[in-house]
Order: structure tokens, then C-alpha cells, then sequence
């Protein structure tokens, strides 16, 4: 026998409740690099999915620089390295995971 209409919109709260759940976990998981994300070995992505990964921070030289390189599919470089101020990096508009998570 099929339930009554009352059990359906019970249960259909029920989905809707774990949706709302889902979406807020997801929205903390990637987000835009900020200056304390930067660190050496650190995986960014931008809004292609293009991939690097930070191989030498220098906070030495005034506004300090960072060093990466672009990686292919597997997370091998892809290309040489590239440096750009902290400033224009973080201008760039990549993102990073949260710690434990990937990308």
C-alpha cells in the first residue's frame, strides 16, 4: 500500500534539510587564496582548473614574491617556474581547499 501524502512531504522536508547541509559543507571546502594559504607545496587551482603548486615563498624582498609551477593531470610540472609578486598572485584569483581536502 502506498503511504499518504502526509509521509511524502515528510520525507521531502527530510531531503530538503540534508540539501541545505550538503551545500554549506561544500561552500567551505574551496575557496579564493588568501596570504595565509600561501605555503610552500600548497595546490591551487583557478576557474579553468588549471593547477599549480607553490614551490618557494620569499617574504625577504619587500611586498615578497611567490614562486610556482603548472602542473598536468597527474600533478606533474607541466611547465618552468613562474614568479609573481604576493600581490599579483593573490590578484590572479586562485583557490585552494580546505586543509585534508583536494581540489
Amino acid at each position: 500500500m502506498m503511504p499518504q501524502s502526509g509521509n511524502r512531504i515528510s520525507i521531502a522536508s527530510r531531503h530538503s534539510s540534508s540539501n541545505q547541509v550538503m551545500s554549506s559543507r561544500t561552500e567551505t571546502t574551496i575557496r579564493k587564496a588568501v596570504e595565509p594559504d600561501l605555503e610552500v607545496g600548497v595546490i591551487c587551482a583557478d576557474r579553468d582548473g588549471n593547477r599549480i603548486r607553490i614551490d618557494r615563498i620569499d617574504v625577504a624582498r619587500g611586498a615578497g614574491t611567490v614562486a610556482y609551477d603548472f602542473l598536468n593531470d597527474e600533478l606533474r610540472v607541466q611547465e618552468g617556474i613562474q614568479e609573481r609578486s604576493i600581490e599579483q598572485f593573490l590578484a590572479q584569483g586562485w583557490f585552494t581547499a580546505a586543509p585534508g581536502k583536494s581540489l
